[in-house]
């Protein structure tokens, strides 16, 4: 019940969005499409569906499509629920006396008779949706307005109490997972079993996680992305890095984990990255900007190959180029409906950009953190051979210590990664309960 009073202030406060945004814009309302199903390239055969981030904010219908959100500023707004009499496709039950506690609900039989549903003043309406020839051909004139989206994109960022409990409960999925991969790996499990492990602990099928797992052992490690799963047991294991992502009605929570076994050299590392993690996430505070944490973690992570003799003091310019080769990723993102949360640049409700500096082009962050931001924040240390060898054509080369490299190579790399959720005191890791 508690979750459902937050469901009911979550769309208040959604609605109050709107209402300010039509107050400002010369609209009548805005609709929201949900999507419709796409087929592969001369087939009958159908992609996963993947429903409209902006839709999903309001309401989580995973498998269904061609239904709309018709938003006037109204109290309650209106659900077109597509509801096909199909004899091949069962779509999941819904709780539809639950639903119209929160929307005035009208059932769609078929795609085609949308526009009978619809507004009739539709040039006075936004489309927001992927589907512009559909938009078109229903007589939408606005179509994703730069004013709105940037709208939508800029307050995503800030949760709602109800988006919380939900991201909350899945970092309890997400840690489930992970637990599953460090057991199946004491019992000799391969990359591909370890996989099966995952989606049977989250209980959630491939198509339904927000992407597949990264799961490696050994050096295959080295790479951010591991999805070709060996399926023979690689014997001896001394490393493995699992990076994986579930959901709980529509909201993403993401956890990534290293584990060693029976090394105790990579054990030690990994115990000085997760100390450094940790200094990380301590000194996150409201009212910081999100580029500090990048370099404050590439000063952590320059100290933590210091001490383990990998390079040499350099200059203090040479820094983020330097830990690029070894961490070529942003510290962290904006997580919730999408993996990647959007208006991560965006400084104002406007669309105001902070573009990511030139030294950082793949930092996807340069807000100030607030109140109830929910962000994935991780560390790692890659031995990723493309970038290494870039690394040692270069004129950092010198400051390299190249055979200590070389004993390390092996582990591929280590990681850490938390979902955390910022607060006037500090944050709180919703993966770690």
């Amino acid at each position: 019940m508690e979750l459902d009073s937050q469901y009911r202030h979550h769309l208040k406060v959604m609605l109050n969005r709107v209402n300010s945004l039509l107050e400002q814009q010369d609209f009548s309302g805005i609709a929201i499409h949900s999507g419709q199903p796409q087929r592969f390239f001369m087939d009958d055969q159908r992609y996963p569906f993947a429903i409209n981030p902006h839709f999903k904010s309001w309401i989580y219908l995973p498998d269904r499509p061609h239904c709309w959100l018709l938003l006037d500023g109204s109290k309650r707004p209106k659900l077109i629920l597509y509801q096909p009499r199909e004899f091949s496709e069962a779509y999941q039950a819904l709780g539809e006396d639950e639903l119209s506690q929160f929307f005035e609900i009208e059932r769609l039989r078929e795609p085609q008779h949308v526009n009978g549903y619809l507004p009739a003043n539709r040039n006075e309406w936004v489309y927001v949706g992927e589907h512009l020839e559909v938009a078109d051909l229903l007589g939408f004139v606005h179509k994703n307005l730069d004013t709105v989206i940037n709208f939508f994109h800029y307050h995503r960022a800030n949760k709602t109490a109800y988006e919380i409990s939900c991201l909350r409960q899945a970092s309890r999925l997400a840690e489930q997972g992970q637990q599953a991969i460090s057991q199946g790996l004491a019992r000799q499990h391969s990359e591909f079993s370890l996989y099966l492990d995952y989606l049977k602990a989250v209980g959630q099928q491939e198509m339904e996680l927000p992407f597949m797992p990264s799961i490696a052992i050994n050096d295959r490690c080295a790479y951010l992305r591991q999805r070709a799963y060996q399926h023979s047991v690689i014997l001896p294991v001394t490393s493995c890095v699992a990076d994986g992502a579930v959901r709980y009605r529509g909201y993403i929570s993401e956890s990534c984990r290293s584990y060693g076994i029976r090394d105790q050299e990579y054990s030690e590392l990994l115990l000085e990255l997760e100390k450094a993690h940790q200094l990380l996430l301590s000194d996150i505070r409201c009212g910081t900007r999100f580029t500090e944490l990048q370099k404050k973690a590439e000063q952590l992570l320059l100290d933590l190959l210091l001490e383990q003799k990998l390079v040499t003091l350099v200059s203090s310019e040479l820094i983020p180029e330097l830990i690029q080769h070894f961490f070529p990723l942003s510290v962290g993102h904006h997580i919730g409906i999408q993996a990647h949360d959007v208006g991560g640049l965006l400084q104002d409700e406007r669309g105001t950009l902070l573009p990511a500096p030139e030294s950082h082009p793949f930092i996807r962050c340069t807000r100030l953190i607030e109140p109830d931001q929910v962000l994935f924040m991780n560390l790692a240390i890659y031995f990723n051979p493309p970038l290494l060898q870039r690394l040692k054509q270069s004129a950092l080369s010198g400051c390299i210590n190249w055979s200590r490299i070389d004993e390390l190579r092996g582990y591929g790399a280590l990681r850490t990664g938390d979902v955390i959720v910022a607060g006037q005191e500090g944050v709180e890791v919703l993966t770690r309960t």
